[in-house]
């Protein structure tokens, strides 16, 4: 394979050129592919394993040591050139595109951070509330001792007539 044939998309007098069947298919293909003729593809889904599928042949004959190989390096070095800037305003959006991608891995980052940290408050928050549930009943529990406690004391006190209270012993302080 020459240096010009690398550096070219097949042109239709390189495809009928072509006599072994296999390869004109992949020709035909290839031209398609990345001519923009196969609906629904774009620069970034132009790969060996895509060229295969649409000529309708495996993979193995375009890759490695298959027949197709040395279309299928063309293919891939014409598809990188594809991919990259070809003029100032591309090379521009190129960079505004990655700084972009950079400033969105940025925020899905701090967005996870605050969906952990929400659900950690939270959690904590939880915790809290049944904390807080429990010392209410605590507090209850002790307000309703403390009202049984100061009415026997009471009780004890009225029935003091000279005989210690029964089952309450009363400290007086002097």
């Amino acid at each position: 394979m020459n240096e010009e044939t690398q550096l070219h998309i097949p042109t239709q007098a390189e495809i009928n050129a072509e006599s072994v069947p296999t390869r004109k298919l992949v020709l035909t293909k290839m031209r398609a592919l990345l001519t923009g003729k196969v609906e629904g593809v774009t620069a970034a889904d132009l790969s060996v394993s895509r060229l295969a599928r649409e000529a309708g042949i495996k993979r193995g004959i375009v890759t490695g040591k298959g027949s197709c190989a040395d279309l299928g390096t063309r293919f891939l070095h014409l598809a990188e050139r594809l991919r990259e800037p070809q003029t100032p305003l591309e090379f521009e959006q190129a960079i505004k595109i990655d700084r972009l991608s950079a400033a969105l891995a940025e925020l899905e980052e701090a967005h996870r951070n605050l969906l952990r940290d929400r659900d950690e408050w939270k959690s904590r928050t939880q915790t809290t509330l049944r904390l807080v549930q429990l010392i209410e009943k605590e507090k209850r529990e002790q307000e309703e001792m403390a009202a049984s406690l100061r009415s026997r004391l009471k009780r004890a006190q009225e029935s003091r007539d000279g005989k210690p209270a029964t089952g309450l012993y009363v400290v007086e302080d002097n």
